[in-house]
């Protein structure tokens, strides 16, 4: 049965993180290891404390698996850290993005988690951006839906969606992206249905082109 003695426990990242130094003990022998947890994962590990006198102190295997899994999730926050310093992204997005990089899912859904609560992920406001550069683009209601829902936001927020769209005159854009394209809309009728088909691909209904 694995077993392990506490070498060391030593505050590193500037005091944000300890890194626990065991000696690991099992039937193949000994080998050395050590774990990088946060402060806040620290707290949570009475095992450890108080860390400057853990030296020597005997660990169960339950004990290690805890601070492993510790270690696992902390390295995941920080590659999500890392991950939203390029840009934004939603919780779902995270969570991918992470397992790509060979996180499991636990702890990529404990890190992605961790950065809705730090305030490091606002999909409200991420939306709020998002349909924003879809109006630029001259979308209408259908394709903004379609690229918003492939971005992955929760459901609660995109239960939000309907009444934003409903706050907007799609119409009024419509006419705009008529005007800007053609100045109006062809009399042909073979080129009035190839612009009629244009609008439908930009997510505008055919009342919304009608009106």
């Amino acid at each position: 049965m694995l077993s392990a003695v506490i070498r060391e426990i030593v505050p590193v990242q500037m005091g944000s993180a300890l890194c626990v130094a065991l000696t690991l003990c099992g039937d193949g022998g000994s080998e050395e290891k050590s774990f990088i947890v946060s402060d806040r994962q620290y707290a949570e590990l009475p095992c450890l404390h108080p860390y400057e006198k853990a030296a020597g102190r005997r660990l169960t295997q339950e004990q290690v698996v805890q601070i492993e899994q510790a270690a696992v999730r902390h390295a995941a926050v920080s590659r999500a850290l890392n991950l939203l310093s390029y840009g934004d992204l939603t919780e779902q997005t995270l969570v991918r993005k992470l397992l790509l990089r060979g996180i499991d899912r636990d702890a990529a859904e404990f890190a992605a988690a961790a950065m809705v609560e730090g305030g490091y992920i606002n999909e409200e406001d991420q939306i709020e951006g998002a349909l924003r550069v879809c109006l630029r683009k001259g979308w209408g209601p259908l394709r903004i839906v379609q690229a918003l829902r492939q971005k992955g936001f929760s459901r609660d927020v995109l239960e939000t969606l309907p009444d934003r769209l409903a706050e907007i005159d799609f119409a009024a854009r419509c006419a705009e992206v008529i005007e800007r394209k053609w100045g109006s809309l062809p009399t042909d009728r073979l080129a009035r249905q190839k612009a009629i088909a244009a609008l439908m691909r930009l997510g505008y209904t055919r009342e919304q082109i009608g009106r």
